[in-house]
Parts: structure tokens; C-alpha cells; sequence
């Protein structure tokens, strides 16, 4: 008996968490598994993406999740839409005539450090758009991290209400249900729900290529030491002597 007791109390082993936040693995093994097909170092991506070599490496070995903005950079730097960092099977690429459908509620749902989202037609590859359902929790700027900018443009449908939209060069906005707003992606911006209940809305994201990778001006750091997508320091000018 006290040798049962004493490997209960033991409690499972340190280092074997499971992946973060609930996610099932399919992220990080996908990450390493499109790497190392490319024959690309964690340093090689972390200089394409501007995430730093330590979160790939968490984010590889399921220690830690990222947001949605440090996905569409992902994608981009492994030249991959963004549907194929959660399915190992690959989207169908059509060059014309395409077309796909999504019934309610069968996106690919997952979640990012940020909110819970559906991506939206993930069997088809290749989009110029990303679309998804985004089910926003935190109520300040401090529970999502700060704002975070990336290539593209977005277009924001307001399913259920209110939705804050702060970005680094207006003042932070209510939208409402049924209400939208479309801003330029490389400003700075984050979502906050402005009331008790998660708030959904629709994001489509215009991706401009993986050729234009370089963390916007604004961006604040994505994690660790490294110099990638921070933001400038702006000091006022003082008027000459």
C-alpha cells in the first residue's frame, strides 16, 4: 500500500504536456514536417517569418500556441496556405473556375493564444482570401497581447456584438451586429469583445504572397529575443535651439 501511495503522488511526468491550450499536436507537426521538407532551420524560418526561433520550437514540440497574425506569417514563409499548418492532407489547388463550400459550423475549427476561429473553404488552396469565424473572449488589450500588424488587408463583419477594434492609429471603435469595417492589415490592430458572451465575427484576410514576409512597422515583438516585428520607438522631435 504505501508503495501505491507513493507512485500516486509521483503524478504523471513533467515534460509531457499535452499540446497547448487543447490543441491536438496537428500544428507543430505540421510546422516541423513542412520545415524540414523544405530543408529549413528553425533560425531560417524564424529570419522568414519574424517569430522567433524559440516559440517554432515550442510551438513545434506542443509547448505553446501562437495567434492568428503569427499563422498568415507562418504560412507565408513556408509558401502554404494557411488550411495546410492544421491538415495533413493537402488543399486541392485550382488555377480557374474555382469555387468551394463550407456548411455551417464544418470550417476547421482551432484556436490561437488570441480566440477560438473556424477557417472557412480550407479545402481549397492557393486563396488570395483567408477567410474565418472569430469567437473573440478577452476584454483588454493586455489579454491578447498587445497589437500586432502583418501583410494584407481585412475586412471585419460583425456577427454578434459589441466588437472593440483597436488599431495603432485610430482610437479604439464599438462595432455592433450587422455592423463592418475594413482596415489595412500592416496597421498595428487587435480585437477585444465589449461585452459578457463571446462575440463571433467574420475576418478575411487578403494575403499578398509569401514574397513580403518583413514584419510590418508597428508590430509589436511575437515572442522571444529576437529583433523580429518590433515595434519603433517614436520620439517627439524638439523644436531646434
Amino acid at each position: 500500500m504505501a508503495k501505491t501511495a507513493r507512485v500516486r503522488a509521483a503524478g504523471p511526468r513533467r515534460g509531457r504536456r499535452a499540446g497547448a491550450g487543447g490543441d491536438d499536436g496537428t500544428l507543430g507537426r505540421r510546422v516541423a514536417a513542412l520545415r524540414r521538407a523544405r530543408g529549413l532551420t528553425l533560425r531560417a524560418l524564424s529570419e522568414r517569418s519574424g517569430i522567433s526561433e524559440s516559440m517554432l520550437s515550442r510551438l513545434e514540440n506542443r509547448h505553446a500556441m501562437i495567434n492568428a497574425h503569427s499563422l498568415l506569417r507562418l504560412a507565408a514563409a513556408l509558401e502554404v496556405d494557411i488550411a495546410a499548418l492544421f491538415q495533413d492532407g493537402a488543399a486541392e489547388t485550382i488555377r480557374t473556375g474555382r469555387r468551394t463550400v463550407t456548411r455551417s459550423g464544418a470550417g476547421v475549427h482551432r484556436r490561437t493564444s488570441r480566440f477560438r476561429f473556424e477557417l472557412l473553404c480550407a479545402d481549397l488552396a492557393g486563396k488570395k482570401m483567408v477567410p474565418s469565424i472569430n469567437r473573440i473572449a478577452a476584454t483588454t488589450l493586455a489579454e491578447v497581447g498587445g497589437l500586432r500588424a502583418h501583410p494584407g488587408e481585412e475586412f471585419i463583419f460583425v456577427l454578434a456584438g459589441p466588437v472593440v477594434i483597436h488599431t495603432e492609429c485610430y482610437a479604439p471603435m464599438a462595432l455592433a451586429a450587422g455592423d463592418s469595417v475594413y482596415i489595412d492589415s500592416t496597421m498595428a490592430h487587435a480585437y477585444t469583445r465589449g461585452a459578457k458572451a463571446d462575440e463571433a465575427i467574420i475576418l478575411v484576410v487578403a494575403t499578398r504572397g509569401a514574397a513580403e514576409t518583413t514584419p510590418a512597422v508597428g508590430a509589436v515583438p511575437l515572442a522571444g529575443p529576437r529583433r523580429a516585428a518590433t515595434r519603433p520607438l517614436r520620439k517627439p522631435r524638439r523644436p531646434p535651439q
